[in-house]
């Protein structure tokens, strides 16, 4: 800041305001173009200089990862993968007979069924609208062909909707319980028991 007197009294402030981005380290000595990255020679990386003046750290970032980690450990994910199996017809009864045949056949740990929903469609050059009812199904990626291998078996459709939606995640008890409904050594189990069963009947 300096003053200016003019003629005829009048006094002239000259403020020249300070480059806030301006290193505060005092020029003590000449610093070589390697170590101000190609700078001006007098504020270099270990004042701070513009030529090495970083992004502010954010404070949040460190602790939203460490929350974000410790709501993961509370809803692990689980190392076999889980779907949620779709599919339609055109009755109640069948919904529920494509759903328990599923279940008993643990190609399917649970079924629900909704409806009735309209479903528009086009078939053989027609569009046409009816009610259907959906079955939603959970099973394993692993016993998925088996699943929709019963599902055409069992179904009436010529084309059926068989549709698989991983789930992305869920409670780490719940889908255990999935794997170990599906998994191929239980349903060896139960289908070995029911051949007991018949036998001795």
């Amino acid at each position: 800041m300096g003053l200016t007197v003019w003629p005829g009294g009048y006094v002239v402030v000259n403020y020249r305001p300070r480059n806030r981005f301006r290193s505060r380290c005092p020029p003590s000595r000449p610093v070589s173009d390697d170590e101000t990255g190609g700078g001006d020679g007098r504020r270099g990386a270990r004042c701070g200089g513009p030529t090495t003046r970083r992004p502010p750290r954010l404070r949040w970032d460190r602790r939203s990862r460490a929350r974000a980690r410790r709501r993961g450990a509370a809803v692990e994910e689980t190392p076999t993968e889980t779907l949620t199996v779709l599919t339609t017809t055109d009755t109640p009864e069948k919904a529920e007979a494509l759903a328990r045949g599923a279940v008993e056949a643990r190609v399917a740990a649970c079924a629900q069924i909704s409806g009735p929903v309209t479903s528009v469609y086009r078939w053989e050059g027609a569009v046409r609208a009816e009610r259907e009812w959906q079955v939603w199904l959970k099973t394993t990626a692993a016993r998925y062909d088996a699943l929709e291998a019963h599902l055409r078996a069992a179904h009436d459709y010529d084309t059926p909707e068989i549709i698989a939606i991983p789930v992305v995640r869920g409670g780490a008890d719940y889908l255990a319980w999935v794997a170990e409904e599906t998994a191929e050594e239980t349903a060896g189990k139960a289908a070995e028991e029911a051949d007991t069963g018949a036998f001795d009947a």
